[in-house]
């Protein structure tokens, strides 16, 4: 009986943490709050006019 309680649970909690997560991710693709993960840091790349990185991030971005 424990273990068919135990296992009940689990299945519940992951089913539940996955319909918490999807719904996250549709409220957030649909409300377009963070783009692309662009200023999560405060990294922005887009003033960087000496050809240089800037930050932690790997990707560089030219104004021109």
């Amino acid at each position: 009986m424990k273990k068919y309680v135990t296992m009940s649970l689990f299945i519940f909690w992951a089913v539940t943490v996955a319909i918490i997560v999807a719904g996250l991710i549709l409220y957030n693709q649909n409300t377009g709050t963070i783009t692309n993960g662009e200023n999560v840091l405060g990294n922005n790349n887009l003033n960087n006019t000496s050809g240089t990185k800037s930050g932690n991030s790997s990707l560089l971005l030219n104004k021109t």
